[in-house]
């Protein structure tokens, strides 16, 4: 890992107890008089120490957006709590983008599965997949899945559970830079 953040908040406030990151300058060189070299050299890291990565960048947010996806599949009744829902460690979509368009046909895997190609997590309830962080029952029940699960959230419905839940919009923490999530 080359750059990196952590933050320790309270969860039941919201509160940043601490937030640092790496890479990180020295502060003490910049409390007066900072050397044209060593601002040259933070200016060109191409990881942009100088950059509060905590509030001042955007990344795709990985497993956290599960928490929308399940939001809104609960709420909508795609699928119930105790659910099963078959994980296996690859599924196979076609990507589409018109009625017309044969697709392309594209691999997706679970985390068992980049690890090992045979390795499934095998039927799981859908509580399960949530504590277990399975990405193939999130491609499910997101998108919908064969005769299994024929209608999913859908991408419209996924983007209202994700702004319900302060996506894209930023956090009002007081710090300056901050961009929308």
């Amino acid at each position: 890992i080359t750059s990196g953040v952590v933050i320790a908040m309270n969860p039941k406030t919201g509160e940043i107890l601490a937030m640092v990151q790496y890479p990180t300058f020295e502060n003490n060189r910049m409390a007066r008089f900072i050397p044209e070299y060593y601002y040259r050299q933070l200016e060109g890291d191409p990881r942009h120490p100088l950059l509060n990565l905590a509030i001042s960048t955007e990344y795709p947010p990985g497993s956290t957006f599960k928490s929308a996806s399940a939001t809104g599949v609960l709420n909508e009744g795609i699928v119930a709590p105790d659910e099963i829902v078959q994980a296996p460690g690859i599924i196979y979509l076609t990507e589409t983008y018109s009625p017309t368009d044969p697709g392309r046909r594209l691999e997706f895997y679970d985390f068992v599965a980049q690890i090992d190609p045979t390795a499934s997590l095998g039927p799981l309830r859908f509580l399960q997949c949530i504590a277990l962080s399975s990405n193939i029952c999130f491609y499910k029940v997101g998108g919908g899945y064969e005769d299994e699960i024929p209608q999913g959230l859908g991408i419209l419905r996924l983007q209202q559970y994700a702004q319900a839940l302060g996506y894209n919009q930023q956090t009002g923490i007081e710090l300056p830079g901050e961009l929308t999530g």
